[in-house]
């Protein structure tokens, strides 16, 4: 459903704002899925796709090796897209083995355009609750940092993206 209730969107809108003032530079949508009660991993994906679409943060794709046998599951390599992985010729420096990107080991993360993380690092300056209580604002953000750093990565290629087209209008 694209319809996401308002105390969703507003709770995924705080903790990217959060991230942005953080030092995190990317993290996985499960960290959404993490910070947000309730939220489905399709809304978060439609949710981080407006945000790209909107500029505000960059999508990427994790190559990961997937040796199962050794449980290896090492960052091979991030690149811009899927299709950017597939002409790659990829091997893993740990266990060794040719790695060939497909839907089952890629895994999209996001990071934040450089321009939007300032303007939240302005933002932030200026909002009075958190002047006087910059404990609080402390707490938050490294709360924020704690998700993105313990979230897992999850293959969204089988995800119903639902966003509706920034052309048209």
């Amino acid at each position: 459903n694209m319809y996401i209730d308002l105390e969703k969107v507003t709770k995924m809108e705080e903790y990217i704002e959060l991230l942005a003032y953080s030092v995190v530079k990317s993290f996985y949508p499960t960290a959404l899925i993490k910070y947000v009660d309730g939220l489905t991993l399709n809304e978060a994906v439609n949710f981080l796709k407006e945000y790209v679409e909107k500029g505000k943060l960059s999508s990427v794709v994790e190559v990961k090796c997937n040796e199962e046998f050794n449980q290896c599951f090492r960052n091979i390599v991030i690149v811009k897209n899927l299709e950017d992985a597939q002409s790659m010729h990829l091997h893993c420096d740990i266990c060794g083995k040719e790695v060939i990107a497909t839907d089952d080991n890629t895994f999209f993360k996001y990071g934040f355009v450089e321009k939007y993380e300032e303007l939240m690092r302005e933002k932030f300056k200026k909002k009075e609750e958190y002047r006087t209580d910059k404990r609080k604002f402390k707490k938050d953000v490294q709360n924020a940092v704690r998700v993105a750093q313990t979230a897992q990565p999850i293959n969204i290629t089988g995800c119903n993206i639902t966003v509706a087209n920034s052309d048209q209008g």
